[in-house]
């Protein structure tokens, strides 16, 4: 209780913008949303004529008893005025492991006032959520890593929290694949127990996720199969027009030429494919997106390792939209993060068997979605996953290694 009074002024602040923002119109994204939470109302996901998976189960699961109930669609958006204030009650309960109750609250707050994560709150979306899910995750995976046993009961809860952030976000999935093979590799090489605890973790959240694997493979008849939009999301990335920066454009935008100037070669392209199932669709984007890399492999080098990091950041380049005010926005809060991750390099080199493999290996599962991420399309927004580690990483070093003197005359 006193964690929430200490807090409470940011969970005013997130009900105060929904009260400004929301309506009761379901827009976008919120759409489609919505009706995958009627359909779990009804006893589906998706139909199997024509199955598209285009976002994950969880959130929709999260929506359907409202549905049934037949809630409001605003009741429905207040969810994420309690999912991002307990995401923040997560991020200072895990500072509290390390470092005074002062310092948690000065993070808790760094984090809760992230201007970003503001603009999702208005709407039915899935980033509320993962947001929770992550803060959770980080909170859980910190806390088994404090008893030296492995301990299946301590570990099972941040699987759960990942797997249903898998089933919030795919590509966590890979995220968590990739860290399972890597975590699999140094248990082999080292025998160290607490590399077999991130194996556990990754493998039972899996786990978790693994039934959704089950149902597309059910519907696709295909292995791994997570969704019917990777395609598309590689397919912009990897576009051949070079005045372009690989920015993800709705394809009904582009038939209905909603997009002015856009080049001629993508709405030929996209009206080619109207008429094919969703699953063949993606089949086609992906072959493109590899045609289009073959062809012109330094336009897709260059967007991902420039621009990508930079739209992640400062959103700035976009394609055929004027910039707007908020670059300044994204540049005052990310810049701040920037120096002061790169000023706790040093001190984390030098005192680097001082900190805790939980949070190395934390380090390269944030890494991991990073890096993954910018080889396909990005917005600033998937960058907010990322914002509660990176905190916690820079308060763990400025704490625990850097001290600050004033010299006296």
């Amino acid at each position: 209780m006193k964690v929430i009074l200490k807090l409470l002024p940011l969970f005013l602040i997130y009900i105060l913008l929904i009260l400004l923002l929301a309506n009761s119109r379901l827009e976008g994204d919120e759409i489609r949303f919505f009706q995958y939470a009627k359909n779990l109302a009804e006893g589906f996901y998706t139909s199997s004529d024509n199955p598209v998976f285009h976002n994950g189960p969880a959130y929709p699961m999260l929506l359907a008893p409202f549905v049934v109930l037949g809630a409001p669609i605003l009741l429905m958006v207040f969810l994420n005025a309690f999912l991002l204030f307990f995401s923040v009650v997560f991020l200072y309960k895990t500072v509290c492991l390390f470092a005074k109750e002062k310092i948690a609250t000065i993070a808790a707050y760094a984090f809760g006032l992230y201007y970003p994560m503001w603009r999702q709150l208005d709407a039915l979306g899935s980033e509320p959520l993962a947001i929770f899910l992550i803060c959770g995750f980080l909170y859980f995976f910190y806390l088994a890593f404090q008893e030296p046993g492995v301990n299946i009961k301590k570990l099972l809860w941040p699987s759960l929290f990942l797997g249903s952030l898998i089933l919030t976000k795919f590509f966590f999935g890979n995220v968590a694949t990739a860290s399972l093979i890597f975590s699999l590799i140094l248990y082999a090489s080292t025998r160290r127990r607490k590399f077999l605890k991130m194996f556990l973790i990754m493998g039972m959240s899996f786990l978790i996720a693994s039934p959704y694997l089950g149902y597309t493979y059910s519907k696709t008849g295909r292995l791994y199969y997570w969704s019917t939009n990777s395609g598309e999301v590689l397919y912009w990335v990897t576009s051949p027009v070079r005045q372009e920066y690989g920015q993800w454009f709705w394809d009904v935008d582009i038939k209905e030429g909603r997009i002015p100037n856009i080049d001629p070669r993508h709405h030929e392209f996209f009206s080619s494919i109207t008429d094919t199932s969703f699953v063949k669709r993606n089949d086609i984007l992906l072959e493109k997106a590899k045609e289009q890399i073959k062809a012109h492999p330094e336009i897709y080098l260059f967007r991902a390792f420039v621009v990508n990091p930079f739209r992640l950041f400062f959103d700035y380049p976009n394609s055929y939209k004027e910039q707007n005010l908020t670059i300044y926005f994204y540049m005052f809060y990310h810049m701040f993060l920037i120096v002061l991750g790169l000023f706790s390099l040093y001190p984390a080199w030098v005192n680097r068997r001082k900190i805790p493999i939980e949070l190395y290996l934390l380090l390269g599962f944030i890494l991991i979605y990073l890096g993954g991420s910018i080889l396909v399309i990005v917005v600033p927004r998937y960058l907010v996953p990322a914002i509660p580690f990176m905190i916690l990483w820079i308060t763990y070093i400025y704490t625990n290694f850097v001290e600050v003197k004033v010299k006296g005359r």
